[in-house]
């Protein structure tokens, strides 16, 4: 069993108790004044037993769930979320020690706690506890101030605070926390400076985003900035309320609408760049022949990057919510085939290579005639065939029948 899970059990305990001699008290006082009133003969009700050790009773198990309701507070406070926006686990590891310490005093007692004659000594044991606590509680209220000197985040922090904002906490620390507020705020405001000056840099050397093309890739990492300011102050503005409003509205918001305003200009303008003419490069590329001849026997498939580019820049760009010219979506819509036509002429040119380049001088020669009716073949790939053509594949398989032959 947890140490918390004792706790919890300890609390149910004194509690249970204490409802039992309240209980009881209430229940004596009834049947007392049943039995005066029936004019009955009654024994002495004023009996010191009954009229001091119960009350006494009560108070004690109310010190006691004070002890435990503390103990709990502390270590629920300085639990895995304070942790997580730390950078000071062993400070918060002792001063969780020094939480459980907190019993000490309680546990050397060895005199009966209900026992009205040793009431003063439970109210040393009381006071140290007492004292004790409102150390670990400064202690506590210092290491929340040097936290969040030395913030990891924003918004880490503000969730923090959130969690914590109606967690039945102790009283120093729950009015720390609410005037930390002002301090995530300045924090987020360092990291917009931070970010500006980061989407300025990136933006100057057209900074992209890992596997992707130049455009959505730049638009996708101009993206990721916004998106990373964009968390903290959707988070800020569902709780305005615990802000401080003059410094939220005047200062945070003006500069966060500043970047925000920036990124999204970019965004409009890397697009309007590749929009404006990409109809007219799409049509070029399609209309290219289909073979490049270097030299008499020398071929290359010609299936440029840039049009692979296009088309992976198209399919990015629509994914991202763009609207793409159908012309555009329509060329898309047909990489596949594309891919296959060049594959397909990459392994018809090796055909072509391993008969053609492979002979030599005196094979070359005697077979002058077919090499020329095979590179006659070839003439349509680099004459008239383009990707847009529609007897692509009639034409690598007449090349294919020839280089078999």
């Amino acid at each position: 069993m947890t140490y918390e899970s004792q706790l919890e059990d300890a609390k149910k305990k004194i509690d249970q108790a204490r409802r039992v001699l309240v209980n009881w008290k209430d229940l004596f006082k009834i049947t007392k004044q049943q039995i005066e009133d029936d004019g009955v003969d009654r024994w002495d009700f004023t009996c010191r037993p009954i009229s001091e050790r119960i009350p006494h009773m009560i108070e004690i198990l109310k010190d006691m769930m004070d002890v435990a309701e503390t103990l709990m507070k502390f270590l629920v406070f300085l639990g895995p979320n304070f942790k997580a926006v730390t950078q000071n686990s062993e400070g918060i590891d002792k001063l969780v020690a020094d939480v459980k310490q907190l019993v000490e005093p309680f546990q050397t007692f060895d005199q009966n706690y209900f026992d009205k004659r040793h009431s003063g000594a439970w109210k040393n044991a009381k006071n140290k506890f007492d004292s004790s606590k409102a150390e670990i509680e400064t202690e506590t209220v210092n290491l929340i101030n040097s936290t969040f000197k030395f913030l990891r985040s924003s918004e880490g922090a503000f969730d923090m605070l959130q969690n914590f904002k109606n967690m039945n906490t102790l009283s120093q620390i729950s009015v720390t926390l609410q005037l930390k507020y002002r301090e995530v705020l300045s924090q987020f405001k360092k990291e917009l400076s931070q970010n500006k000056l980061l989407f300025e840099k990136g933006q100057a050397k057209l900074v992209i985003s890992k596997n992707m093309p130049p455009i959505a890739g730049s638009i996708s990492w101009a993206r990721s900035i916004f998106y990373r300011i964009k968390r903290p102050i959707i988070k800020f503005l569902t709780q305005e309320d615990t802000l401080d409003k003059d410094y939220f509205n005047n200062t945070i918001k003006k500069d966060y609408k500043e970047i925000a305003k920036m990124i999204d200009q970019y965004q409009k303008d890397r697009f309007t760049e590749w929009s404006d003419r990409i109809i007219e490069k799409a049509m070029a590329f399609l209309k290219k022949e289909i073979l490049n001849k270097i030299d008499e026997n020398t071929y290359t498939v010609n299936f440029s990057d840039e049009f692979k580019i296009l088309i992976k820049e198209a399919k990015q760009l629509e994914k991202m919510g763009y609207k793409i010219p159908k012309t555009i979506i329509n060329i898309s819509l047909q990489e596949r085939e594309y891919y296959q036509y060049a594959d397909r002429l990459n392994l018809m040119l090796e055909d072509y290579n391993n008969t053609v380049n492979s002979l030599n001088d005196i094979d070359r020669t005697l077979l002058t005639d077919q090499i020329k009716k095979l590179n006659k073949t070839l003439e349509p790939g680099y004459d008239s065939q383009n990707l847009s053509s529609l007897g692509i594949p009639d034409f690598i398989e007449n090349c294919n029948k020839v280089c078999i032959c």
